[in-house]
């Protein structure tokens, strides 16, 4: 379990990173900005349009 934890907590940290590098924003920003892109992606998935 702490494994997989590991691997989900680093992937998602080296998402922000990339994202903060390339943008040049902050990382708090990176993040939200990752967390609506997933949410968007995940509502055209399910085929819930606002």
């Amino acid at each position: 379990v702490n494994a997989k934890l590991n691997d989900i907590v680093t992937r998602a940290f080296n998402e922000t990173w990339a994202l903060h590098e390339s943008k040049g924003v902050a990382m708090r920003l990176a993040s939200y900005g990752l967390a609506v892109q997933r949410v968007a992606e995940a509502t055209v998935t399910r085929g819930i349009y606002p």
